[in-house]
C-alpha cells in the first residue's frame, strides 16, 4: 500500500503545481505512473491468491504430513 500512496501523493503534488501541469512530459509520466498503481493493485491480488491457494494446499492431507519434514510455512499476504 505503501508505494500506491506514493504514487497518489506525488500526483497530488504535481497536480498542485502549474509549471508541472504545463509540461507535456510530466503529463505523460503521471498517466505511466497511474497506470503502475493499477497493476500494483492486480499484482497484489494475484499474490494474494497464489498465496490463499498455497496455504490450502499444505493444510491438506496428507501434504500436511510433509509440511513439518521440510519447514514449510504458511504464506505472507500484502
Amino acid at each position: 500500500m505503501a508505494c500506491v500512496d506514493a504514487l497518489a501523493s506525488l500526483q497530488a503534488a504535481a497536480a498542485a503545481d502549474p509549471g508541472l501541469q504545463a509540461d507535456a512530459d510530466i503529463a505523460v509520466t503521471l498517466a505511466e505512473l497511474g497506470g503502475a498503481g493499477d497493476r500494483l493493485a492486480a499484482a497484489r491480488q494475484w499474490f494474494n491468491d497464489a498465496g490463499q491457494t498455497y496455504d490450502q494446499a499444505i493444510a491438506q492431507f496428507p501434504t500436511r504430513l510433509l509440511v513439518r519434514w521440510f519447514g514449510f510455512q504458511r504464506a505472507g499476504r500484502y
